[in-house]
């Protein structure tokens, strides 16, 4: 896409702030799990329009393409993506340690009601966790 678009590896470097090495640690699919849903969420917004055009059974959501919200762990990644964010902020905002938003991005284990409450207030989130927690705020 990055090359449909005309685009090098610096231009893209220059247009979303990530590393040209990042980013071809990224094409060769070389990129940390941990580290990619923040790579991902800076890279996809500059390959949008292309992303939709190439993927078009996504819906034209490239975020859903690549972290399928259908679980509690892909929704939690999904966000973080969407977000921009490193495993290291997301856990400073839920005031989790690192290893516990691995956990829940791996469908290991799931917030209590205090982090989720903490969810739902840090990203404004107005019942998208009702499907996850029916019944506990």
């Amino acid at each position: 896409m990055r090359r449909s678009l005309g685009l090098t590896q610096e231009d893209l470097s220059k247009k979303t702030g990530v590393q040209c090495s990042v980013i071809t640690r990224l094409e060769r699919d070389k990129t940390s799990p941990r580290q990619a849903p923040r790579i991902i969420g800076r890279v996809l917004p500059a390959l949008g329009a292309k992303f939709k055009a190439a993927f078009p059974e996504t819906g034209g959501d490239p975020f859903d393409f690549v972290y399928p919200p259908n679980s509690f762990g892909g929704w939690i990644r999904n966000l973080r993506a969407r977000r921009g964010l490193k495993l290291r902020d997301l856990a400073d905002l839920l005031k989790v340690t690192p290893f516990t938003v691995i956990r829940y991005e791996n469908n290991l284990s799931r917030p209590d009601p205090t982090v989720q409450k903490r969810l739902r207030r840090v990203f404004e989130l107005n019942g998208e966790l009702d499907r996850w927690f029916k019944g506990q705020s």
